[in-house]
């Protein structure tokens, strides 16, 4: 289970710091690299701004070396390691301090860093930090604190049915907020695919639940195929966001393809037909 760690001061975090500086025998890292929003420099301290309802036991936080994941990442280096709340500064106030010397961290991220925090509830967060000066991947050079942004949702614009299929014309808007580039470092742009589940009830946002589907572009209407082979079950469609090339681990709200071509549902055209009555209703 993850933790939460609060520290009390300024001096207090300044001593975590340094305790925590010299990375173990066998880390990546040698010397230690940090990645901090602490830094203590003229650009300040700055505060990672979490939606309501959320804490480090509901988000899940990786980061990497930009353009190359495979070659360096978190690891085993959960987040309630790096994403620390801070109780002085108020509700929802964490701050980033990681030192990636730690043996948790896979290989020794170079250049610039990557670094996305999903919710469960569909918000995401994404940094694009360089290493400047070495050694040090400065989140304070923002020079702001970092909020949410909110994932997409598909919108279905136009539907029909062919025998067990039901074809979806699919628009999805980007990600609103969340979203910083610092400094040098090369600009972040989300892709984004649709993927679907099945089932009688919300699936939830774990993206691990559901099966990838076609990339979308953001203001251009997608095709999508809805497996609708059991009308008892419904179709669910989410949008994933890919954050240089990774796939995020939740997504966003979910959208319902009622699969039942004998209930009406004023969402879809594909099931309502003039002069038909409406069974809900009981017309």
């Amino acid at each position: 289970m993850k933790t939460t760690t609060r520290i009390l001061g300024a001096a207090a975090v300044l001593a975590v710091v340094a305790l925590v500086a010299v990375p173990a025998a066998n880390a990546g890292c040698l010397p230690n690299k940090t990645l901090t929003g602490w830094t203590g420099s003229a650009f300040g301290y700055h505060y990672v701004n979490m939606p309501p309802g959320q804490d480090n036991n509901t988000v899940v936080g990786r980061f990497w070396q930009t353009g190359n994941r495979a070659l360096a990442n978190e690891g085993a280096f959960s987040d309630n390691f790096w994403l620390r709340a801070y109780a002085p500064a108020g509700p929802g106030k964490y701050y980033i301090l990681g030192e990636l010397g730690a043996a948790e961290v896979f290989g020794c991220p170079a250049g610039s860093i990557t670094l996305t925090i999903d919710t469960n509830s569909g918000h995401n967060l994404t940094i694009q930090v360089p290493e400047n000066p070495p050694a040090l991947f400065d989140l304070g050079a923002a020079q702001t604190d970092f909020n949410f942004g909110v994932k997409p949702r598909p919108q279905v614009a136009s539907s029909s049915r062919a025998g067990t299929a039901v074809n979806l014309q699919v628009n999805v808007q980007a990600q609103t907020g969340g979203i910083y580039t610092i400094g040098s470092a090369v600009a972040v742009t989300p892709t984004y695919r649709l993927v679907s589940a099945s089932g009688s009830s919300d699936p939830g946002p774990n993206a691990a639940l559901y099966t990838a589907g076609p990339a979308v572009t953001p203001g251009t209407p997608a095709p999508f195929s809805a497996d609708c082979t059991n009308p008892a079950v419904d179709r669910w469609v989410a949008v994933q966001e890919l954050v240089d090339g990774v796939p995020s681990d939740t997504v966003g709200a979910r959208t319902r393809i009622n699969c039942n071509p004998a209930l009406a549902d004023p969402d879809f055209k594909h099931v309502d037909r003039p002069g038909r009555p409406n069974p809900r209703s009981g017309r």
